[in-house]
């Protein structure tokens, strides 16, 4: 299953967020790779949970309630 998720595309917001983090260490992260590390692992839970259930009945993206209730990120 790991395999699967080796070229995990990664939005473009994201990215921004890590050249930040490169140039200063915000967000609580310690390091780039530990940023970088729990943002692919968010991105693969993501992937997953659409897998399962694409959607509920308002028609949005599990992910994105799931990460509204989490309090934003």
């Amino acid at each position: 299953m790991r395999a699967r998720y080796v070229r995990i595309k990664l939005p473009e917001k994201l990215m921004l967020k890590v050249a930040d983090i490169s140039e200063r260490e915000v967000y609580g992260y310690r390091t780039m790779t530990e940023f970088v590390v729990e943002a692919t692992r968010t991105r693969v839970r993501e992937y997953e949970l659409l897998e399962r259930m694409p959607c509920d009945e308002r028609k949005r993206s599990i992910p994105k309630r799931l990460i509204e209730k989490q309090g934003g990120a």
